[in-house]
């Protein structure tokens, strides 16, 4: 099971229905979270209301505030002192199995050098065939641990993380002061930094969610 004390961050936008059963499936995962909280940019439907019934702290900005970057790292800031690794997740997943989040901590907490994790994205049912070309490129059935050295075989890719899935350590991500606060691609950026000051980033494919977007060519 999960060594360290775990805190998860969702930021959220009107989650609208399928919100109720992410809140059940993280009720059932396997992984103890010590601590929950939802970012709420001033949602007009139950998202607020949902989250606290299932145990979540909310904290609401205004929609215009938000920001890929500033509102993980606002996140961070409320959860540092709390948690050893932190993972964020968005509103828009789905996990395959109860045991999405433990495979993905255990992955951080078996690699010393690992300064995040990200798991498995799976097309959701119905995907396009584009949808599903994109998840196998980005999501492959093995998993690897990317470091520094491997920019000449991988290029950009070497610090491919996802925001939508993946686990932080925290003195790590305090390391590298943080998430930049940029538009879009926060995890990648976070990524690349922790890779330059010598950490590594772990694809675990045995940790699953359902997430994909139907994008124009």
């Amino acid at each position: 099971a999960c060594m360290s004390k775990i805190g998860i961050v969702i930021p959220t936008l009107n989650a609208g229905g399928q919100f109720h059963k992410l809140m059940e499936q993280i009720d059932s995962q396997t992984c103890h979270i010590a601590h929950k909280l939802v970012i709420d940019s001033s949602s007009t439907d139950e998202t607020r209301l949902i989250a606290e019934q299932h145990g979540f702290a909310v904290v609401v900005i205004p929609e215009e505030e938000f920001n890929h970057g500033k509102t993980r790292n606002q996140a961070f800031s409320y959860m540092k002192d709390r948690v050893d690794i932190l993972i964020y997740i968005t509103q828009d997943v789905l996990f395959v199995d109860d045991f999405s989040l433990q495979y993905l901590v255990e992955s951080l907490e078996r690699h010393q050098q690992a300064g995040a994790a990200y798991g498995r994205q799976l097309p959701q049912p119905g995907a396009s065939p584009g949808a599903q070309l994109q998840r196998m490129f980005n999501y492959p059935a093995d998993g690897c641990v990317k470091s520094f050295e491997d920019r000449s075989r991988k290029g950009i890719k070497t610090a491919f993380l996802s925001n939508s899935f993946a686990a932080y350590q925290c003195s790590v991500l305090e390391a590298i002061g943080g998430f930049t606060e940029v538009v879009a691609c926060e995890d990648m950026y976070a990524g690349a930094k922790m890779l330059l000051q010598g950490y590594t980033i772990v694809y675990e494919p045995a940790a699953r969610v359902y997430h994909s977007h139907e994008y124009g060519w």
